[in-house]
């Protein structure tokens, strides 16, 4: 079962959505919103999957574990016997994921981009055994969300962790033998731009003003990312 925590960017969420439905069908997504809107909740709806609000919000990135932690309150996933931890801007690429979310490790995932021996929380996979024996999935000890659960899963049984490679078109692939078994877009939040968004902030780029410049770098690697996905995912 994959559990997924969303900020509205119902555009990255159907994209990862899209993907499970390609690549691992029988593997059910539930969401957690923390921050919803017409478009999240139309997809939500009429797609027909579970979720379930988060009603604990601050607006910072303490809300992705505070959403988990929220998930494990409720028992949301209960009847799991495999909990995938999966960011919104994740996109499943080959069906050996599917292969791998049936595996017989304690815990797999994501290489975290500091440290080579934790898996970082856009992707990681556990027995719901340690998903509920964790203290806190809140960032602790230096470690950012998830980091209490990682360390943990060494000590639960085999654990394996794949790595980390920048795909040339601006987001991060994790591959194996097989190939890319998922992209990450990453690098924060990405906050679906309006039409009429989009042109005022072409407008404030033109005029010079960084910030406008750094968000549309951005929009246009997201809106690169979900063309790929949906290519991906239509061949």
């Amino acid at each position: 079962m994959a559990l997924i925590v969303t900020s509205k960017c119902a555009d990255l969420l159907a994209a990862c959505l899209d993907s499970l439905m390609t690549f691992a069908p029988d593997v059910e997504p539930r969401v957690v919103v923390n921050e919803t809107d017409y478009a999240l909740t139309h997809l939500l709806t009429t797609r027909g999957v579970r979720f379930l609000y988060n009603p604990v919000v601050t607006g910072t990135a303490r809300d992705h574990a505070e959403g988990i932690e929220h998930a494990r309150r409720k028992c949301f996933v209960q009847d799991a016997d495999t909990v995938i931890l999966m960011d919104n801007d994740v996109v499943v690429t080959s069906p050996a994921w599917r292969w791998m979310a049936r595996s017989i490790f304690a815990a797999w995932g994501g290489r975290h981009a500091y440290d080579p021996t934790r898996i970082h929380a856009h992707m990681f996979a556990m027995a719901r055994s340690l998903f509920d024996a964790v203290e806190t999935f809140h960032a602790r000890d230096g470690m950012d969300t998830a980091g209490l659960a990682s360390r943990h899963a060494h000590t639960a049984g085999p654990v394996y962790i794949f790595g980390r490679e920048a795909d040339p078109r601006g987001w991060f692939a994790f591959p194996d033998v097989a190939g890319a078994f998922w992209w990450h877009l990453g690098s924060g939040t990405h906050a679906e731009l309006s039409p009429r968004r989009r042109a005022w902030t072409h407008l404030k780029a033109a005029c010079g003003a960084d910030l406008a410049r750094k968000a549309l770098r951005r929009d246009a690697r997201k809106r690169a990312f979900l063309a790929a996905a949906h290519r991906l995912v239509t061949a």
